[in-house]
Order: C-alpha cells, then structure tokens, then sequence
C-alpha cells in the first residue's frame, strides 16, 4: 500500500502542535495520520520539527482511539517511530518504577523500549542481591510469568512484571513451546537450540513450517497478587539459515511473510510493533499505566 508522500509533506506543514496532530487522527480514516515531534536544538533553545509517520498497519480499525493507548507507529516512509504518550501517561515528576523479573538483557531492553516512552522505569533483577531462580515448571506460559512475577516480587516487596515467552512450531505438535529457552538441554544456548529445531525440521517442506511466538506478561503485587495479565503472539515460518544480527533466540530463523525479513533482521522500530511481546504489551501499557498511578497516588 502506497501513500503520496506529498500528501504527508502536505499535512506536516500545517501542524504545529501535539493537539494538532492528535486531532488529525480519525478512528474511521482508511489512512490514520499522527505527527511525530522530534526535539531538535541546544539546551538553551529548542523546538520541535514535524515528522510525518502512519500506523494503518499497526493499529487495526477495531480498536477504540482510548484503547489504542499510543498514536503513532512505524513509518515506512521515514523509518521512524512516533513517541506520543498514552492517554494515561505518568505525570508524576519521578517516573514509576516496576521490576521486571528476567535476567536476559536483550529481553530487558526490548521490555524498556516498549515501556519507558510511558514514564516506567524498567530495572532488572540483577539489580537486587540474592533473589532465588524461580522454578519455571508450568506447563503454559501463563503458568510461569504468573509463578516469576509472584515469586519475585515477595521476594523483594516490589512490583514486578514477569513474561514468559517462546516459539511453537506447528509441524512439531507446539515445540519447543515452554521447553523453548531449554530445548537442547539444561546448559542449552541459543546457538544449540537453533540447531536442534533445524534437526529436527530436517525434510520438512518450508511452507510445512509454519510457527508463531508467544509471549504471556503478568504483574505482581509487592504482596504477591497477580494485578493482571495479557498474551500476544505472532505468526511467521523457520527457515534454514539465520539472517540478521538483531533479536535472540529463535529470531534469525523466524521469517515474517509480509515483510521478507527474520526478526533478527528487522529494525528494532518495527519489531516493537508487531511482535509477540510488542503485541502483548499494546494492550498491556494503558491499564498498567492507570494502575501503577493509583498505587503512586495511594
């Protein structure tokens, strides 16, 4: 789908404000248009230049412009992401601080990128002393991001947001799924877990190959509660060789039809949109929002 750039170039001219760019968005509009304000400058004296950036694709019709939580997307004339808050965006001057229970740093990162831009603070637990392994011995993702989350945040009186996430291949009955991070063993890494699901997809014709990533989140309460929960996921296929430096585990083997491209070859900008995680967390975000302000504000 293409769009004239000038008709973009068109509408960026006339826009100077956040307001403006909210009120070009339209929830029956074929093209959903919002402006990206980009701060450009010194320290003494700034302003912000427009961007133009579309999300027709990221934001499907049927979700309400409240419920949507973040105007703006990937862009693919400009290849840049809007930073527009969500409506429930933290207003306090200290931002909201919530735990997240994993240990894998590009995991953690990819969770920042997609939370931080809403006033949370994403620390890791390798910030804290002495925190346990938590056992992951669910059978299902939900299983075991409820088990982290609650777990963890007895363990440290704090609010803690655990995921479970993983790759299931179709023609392998759902495997790895939960076995995903340990699926060539107790000492497994990404590089052996690659080459066992090649083995064991040795023979099987690409379009046979189908597979989607899960990711479950839950938020636990400084008591241990489960707050809340969300799952995404996305489809795509295995292919044989890796592509792209991006990403980790399964993501250089993971090809999305739609764009040619592994997710160790996408951008980080698009992937915050269309993954698992991604899609979990889009729907995630407002709630945790409203629900980490009230804590701040009780």
């Amino acid at each position: 789908m293409r769009i004239a750039e000038s008709r973009f170039r068109k509408i960026a001219d006339h826009v100077d404000s956040a307001t403006a760019a909210r009120d070009l968005v339209r929830p029956d509009s074929r093209y959903r248009v919002a402006v990206a304000f980009f701060r450009v400058g010194t320290t003494t004296q700034s302003r912000y230049s427009p961007q133009v950036v579309t999300d027709w694709w990221a934001m499907p019709t049927s979700q309400s412009r409240s419920d949507r939580g973040i105007i703006g997307g990937y862009c693919p004339l400009c290849s840049v992401q809007s930073f527009n808050r969500s409506p429930g965006f933290m207003t306090s001057k200290k931002n909201s601080r919530l735990v997240v229970g994993s240990r894998n740093r590009k995991k953690l990162q990819e969770i920042a990128q997609l939370l931080e831009p809403h006033g949370i603070q994403v620390v890791g637990i390798a910030d804290f002393a002495d925190i346990p392994e938590v056992v992951e011995d669910g059978d299902t993702f939900a299983a075991n991001a409820a088990k982290k989350a609650s777990e963890t945040a007895t363990a440290i009186n704090e609010w803690v947001l655990a995921e479970d996430s993983g790759l299931s291949v179709d023609s392998l009955g759902g495997a790895p799924g939960v076995y995903s991070a340990r699926f060539s063993g107790e000492d497994a890494t990404d590089e052996r877990n690659n080459q066992k699901l090649l083995k064991e997809l040795a023979g099987i014709a690409p379009e046979k190959r189908s597979a989607h990533y899960t990711c479950h989140v839950a938020i636990s309460s400084p008591a241990g509660e489960i707050r809340m929960t969300e799952e995404g996921t996305c489809r795509g296929r295995i292919i044989d060789e890796a592509r792209g430096d991006n990403g980790f585990g399964y993501d250089p083997y993971f090809l999305i039809p739609e764009f040619h491209q592994t997710f160790g070859e996408l951008s980080s900008v698009v992937k915050n949109q269309l993954s698992h995680r991604a899609r979990a967390f889009q729907r995630l975000t407002p709630r945790l929002v409203r629900l980490l302000l009230a804590e701040a504000q009780s």
